[in-house]
């Protein structure tokens, strides 16, 4: 289904589109456009362009991006959301004209979703009514398309997931995707607690981690929350779940074990133990896939480091559990740590 059809207006073509005949203008341009044909090697330009510029260079990489006659694969990706400040204005009829240009785009690189994802979150809620279904569609659309690299759908989910959470006041789509089983179990369980502020930023913290370990700059941040509730509230919910969960819901989790790892109370050991084990679990018939690899990893190595039994008692049972050579070699890592301290 097409989400043209879920719009609630067409929306005009946006002002700036055509720059000729200002040759200062076009000069300005251009200076994007190049950037984006070779974004790896010039970089995104700077914001030092006049935010008219910065207006018709985005509508035209947009275009460019949609007609697939412009820069290639991340150009536009890399290069749009540099260009973009408070002090470049968006109305509905442009997200709405942004997001119809956009209905049909065949190539996965992304690029075309962009402009409109940037839009729609400089918008307010007065200013989206209507554009929820059609903004969740967009998101349908890219979130599972393998093809697309995952640091480019990850940037495209906080867009539109920031911007559907504003229509329907409600936490980012991102977070605790919907779509994905467990998302699905955490928003119904919590309701609107999680719609809350505090609730939001933690997750959306958890969600900035996106390597194995997280760096002491990281951890610093973590600290600084005042409320932590969603922390221990949403990995408790995951204990209580059986089954696999999305890549992105597994980073958000593996986020909130390095989290309540700062916690150094035996609650938080037993709570670690528990995710460790539930993260680790799988399918019998698949036992070498865990349902939720990067947090079951961090939390291994977070556990491992605890004081007291619980912490040996489990790793011991999950060495004779798990089945998957990735977990089980930082297991048996964990446990050599553990008896060299």
């Amino acid at each position: 289904m097409s989400w043209t059809e879920l719009l609630p207006e067409t929306g005009d073509e946006p002002a700036g589109l055509a720059v000729t005949g200002d040759a200062e203008l076009e000069s300005a341009v251009r200076v994007v456009e190049s950037a984006a044909r070779s974004w790896k090697r010039l970089g995104p330009p700077g914001r030092d362009l006049p935010a008219e510029a910065r207006r018709a260079a985005a509508v035209r990489l947009h275009l460019s991006a949609v007609r697939n006659t412009g820069a290639p694969d991340e150009g536009p990706v890399h290069v749009l959301p540099g260009l973009l400040d408070d002090d470049v204005p968006w109305s509905r009829s442009d997200l709405a004209w942004a997001l119809r240009t956009a209905d049909d785009y065949l190539n996965y690189d992304g690029a075309s979703f962009v402009l409109p994802g940037c839009i729609a979150v400089s918008l307010s809620p007065a200013e989206l009514e209507g554009f929820g279904p059609a903004l969740v569609r967009v998101l349908d659309e890219f979130i599972n398309e393998r093809d697309t690299p995952r640091h480019i759908r990850r940037q495209l989910a906080e867009l539109y997931g920031v911007a559907a959470g504003r229509v329907y006041r409600c936490l980012p789509l991102d977070l605790l995707p919907w779509s994905c089983g467990f998302g699905a179990f955490a928003r119904d369980k919590f309701g609107a607690d999680l719609s809350s502020r505090p609730a939001g930023d933690v997750l959306r913290h958890a969600a900035t981690l996106t390597g194995a370990t997280p760096s002491k700059t990281w951890l610093r941040a973590a600290t600084t929350f005042p409320e932590r509730w969603a922390v221990e509230a949403v990995l408790e919910c995951f204990t209580g779940w059986s089954g696999h969960v999305w890549f992105g819901t597994d980073e958000q989790l593996r986020g909130l074990v390095w989290m309540l790892s700062l916690d150094r109370s035996e609650a938080a050991t037993d709570l670690l133990a528990r995710v460790a084990v539930a993260a680790s679990a799988a399918e019998e018939r698949r036992r070498g896939y865990p349902f939720a690899p990067l947090t079951a990893a961090a939390a291994v190595e977070a556990v491992a480091v605890r004081p007291g039994d619980l912490p040996a008692e489990t790793l011991a049972r999950l060495s004779r559990t798990v089945h998957n050579r990735a977990l089980l070699s930082r297991m048996a890592k964990a446990r050599r740590l553990r008896t060299i301290r």
